[in-house]
């Protein structure tokens, strides 16, 4: 067969490597970031290429990767001498660790930007030497549980090449964007090896789940798995499927007491059965779409996923950078990066009706919100900032 059991070795060939760096870079590192066509992949290399810093997008998936596509990734270590390797949710590299250990031998560092929970995307047992950062302030300590002792808190950002302050005209009062997670339900359920049979007693954990502060629903589900057997991955897939039916019991109980003629939906065909008799628009695309759109949306409707028990999603961030007005659901995490002034919060649905009314009357309060989040956005949050945060990590002070 022509897949490689491991990488390239050292000694034997030791001619596809370069030497091993002897000293951090002295200014911002050449980055070697490995994209696997996933979030933030338009971002880090913008972000990178703003500080200064020279970056090399290499796409490699360690899941179909053969031995020429190490080797080719060896020469392109080798002819771009990076000083640091970056990736987002630990993709690139393999789960065996080789990866990691290779670039360990050319004491090349790695940082791995986690923007999902990490329980669903690793498996438990050590995980290599890399700087690892997490979205989320919740999610520190279950990623040195699962075997990392460098991590750090690093939230989402903006990027103000798509998200920058834009006049536009208001052609909608209030606007939710959004997917229904239909596409994600059925995914996790195919993959626990369960049934629809089973969603009703899914839904029933899913709902403590929004009751609990636990990032995982492992504790909801034990009589479950022993029940049908369930190996490990099955079970950790049924998780993920609590997660996700929590996200959309969520979003769906907060659209309902909603809907009026005031209120559209936009996302996938999953909310024609969702939400009958709601004013229903098609998807957006991020890039091209959802900056004018919030910008030329009175009140736009943030709701969290359940994977996120404090934590901040990317709307935070992007609605009030384009010039959008954002009611949020919230979230403690709000209090760590912007003032009170800054943002408008919601407890539960009825606050949330409550407030899209009142702030759908006062237009020019939602500027002043809207003015004091941007000077906070593009000051502190934009993804600029995140790297140089991760460049002082892995290299002290240097940035």
């Amino acid at each position: 067969p022509t897949v490689l059991a491991r990488p390239a070795n050292l000694r034997l060939d030791g001619s596809l490597y370069p030497p091993k760096l002897a000293a951090r870079p002295p200014k911002a590192p050449r980055t070697l970031f490995l994209d696997a066509g996933y979030y933030l992949g338009q971002e880090i290399p913008r972000a990178a290429e703003a500080l200064k810093a020279k970056v090399k997008r290499w796409a490699f998936d360690p899941l179909r990767a053969e031995g020429q596509a190490y080797r080719a990734l060896l020469e392109e270590i080798k002819e771009f001498r990076p000083e640091l390797v970056l990736t987002v949710n630990h993709l690139g590299l393999d789960a065996q660790g080789l990866l990691v250990n290779v670039f360990a031998r050319l004491g090349l560092p790695i940082a791995s930007w986690f923007v999902d929970s990490p329980i669903y995307i690793l498996e438990p047992g050590p995980q290599g030497d890399a700087f690892v950062f997490s979205w989320d302030l919740d999610y520190v300590e279950p990623l040195k549980a699962l075997g990392f002792d460098k991590v750090d808190y690093l939230p989402l950002a903006t990027d103000p090449h798509y998200f920058a302050p834009k006049k536009a005209s208001l052609v909608r009062e209030a606007a939710f964007v959004g997917d229904s997670l239909t596409a994600a339900t059925e995914k996790y359920l195919r993959l626990s090896g369960l049934s629809q049979g089973h969603l009703p007693q899914i839904d029933s954990m899913a709902k403590n789940f929004l009751k609990n502060e636990d990032l995982i629903p492992d504790r909801l589900a034990p009589a479950l798995v022993e029940r049908e057997g369930l190996s490990p991955t099955q079970a950790r897939s049924l998780w993920a499927l609590i997660t996700w039916r929590a996200s959309r019991l969520y979003r769906v109980k907060i659209l309902k007491a909603l809907i009026g003629p005031g209120l559209s939906v936009h996302g996938d065909s999953g909310w024609l059965s969702l939400l009958p008799g709601a004013s229903l628009g098609g998807q957006l695309g991020y890039y091209r779409d959802l900056a004018d759109f919030y910008r030329s949306t009175a009140v736009n409707l943030n709701v969290t996923s359940a994977q996120m028990k404090t934590g901040l999603n990317q709307r935070v961030f992007d609605a009030p950078a384009a010039g959008g007005f954002l009611l949020t659901d919230s979230r403690a995490q709000l209090a760590n990066l912007f003032a009170p002034d800054e943002y408008v919060a919601y407890d539960g649905p009825a606050e949330a009706k409550a407030l899209m009314a009142k702030y759908l009357r006062l237009p020019k309060e939602r500027e002043r919100i809207v003015a004091k989040a941007q000077a906070r956005i593009f000051g502190e949050h934009v993804y600029a900032r995140r790297l140089e945060k991760i460049f002082r990590r892995v290299f002290g002070s240097q940035s």
